[in-house]
């Protein structure tokens, strides 16, 4: 397991989250960076933009189930996590 992925489970236990919906943020946030084909600390604000444009327009997800899916990315890409990001010419996820 990557650091990275640690730190998201125990920030999600800190949190309280059942483990059925850490299971479900941390599937959101590989589904993420497979499509982004990076790590998700390297993602940036436009690369998460364009994966719900992408969810929307292509995947045909309703416009009801998009925020939920954002509210969990940003969860996930908080600042906790946000503080060791480093994108070259880019702002990573900010929340």
């Amino acid at each position: 397991m990557t650091a990275l992925k640690e730190r998201m489970i125990e920030d999600l236990q800190l949190h309280g989250y059942a483990d059925k919906t850490q299971e479900s943020y941390l599937r959101a946030v590989s589904q993420l960076s497979e499509y982004c084909n990076k790590p998700p600390d390297q993602i940036t604000e436009d690369e998460l933009r364009g994966y719900f444009l992408y969810l929307k327009n292509e995947k045909g997800a309703s416009r009801s189930s998009l925020p939920g899916s954002f509210v969990r990315h940003q969860i996930l890409l908080s600042e906790d996590l946000a503080e060791g990001m480093a994108c070259s010419g880019s702002n990573p996820v900010s929340t």
